[in-house]
């Protein structure tokens, strides 16, 4: 690993990213290091796994789950909203947090299902 240049510009904009969201954490919940470290380890272990699929060079199959686990790592900032209200508000559970985290996944699965179908009538058509 970081044999290749690309890498090692990958690894620098990484922990650019990484620092980046944990500032925007750290803005959003207004510096609350609970939610702030949360958001931030959640990032940093997503941002490992997009690294590692990316030199495997399985990323381009995968990418909207990434995405889709991308929003999963800042679904914590809801619970910040709720602190202190027993029993959480609808938008703090598990089934609206799991929602979140699927829109995304359908959203570009769908897209992708929708271009090469609309490719494949193309063809039978000309």
């Amino acid at each position: 690993m970081f044999n290749k240049p690309e890498e090692i510009l990958m690894a620098i904009l990484a922990a650019i990213w990484m620092g980046a969201n944990y500032y925007l954490a750290a803005l959003a919940t207004s510096a609350m290091p609970k939610y702030t470290f949360m958001i931030t380890i959640a990032v940093v272990v997503w941002t490992c796994l997009t690294f590692w699929l990316w030199h495997k060079e399985v990323l381009f199959r995968v990418y909207p789950i990434m995405l889709g686990l991308l929003v999963g790592c800042w679904t914590f900032w809801l619970d910040w909203f709720t602190q202190g209200v027993n029993p959480a508000p609808w938008y703090a559970t598990w089934w609206f947090k799991l929602i979140l985290v699927a829109l995304p996944i359908v959203g570009f699965y769908g897209k992708e299902w929708a271009n090469r179908h609309k490719r494949q009538l193309k063809s039978v058509f000309r």
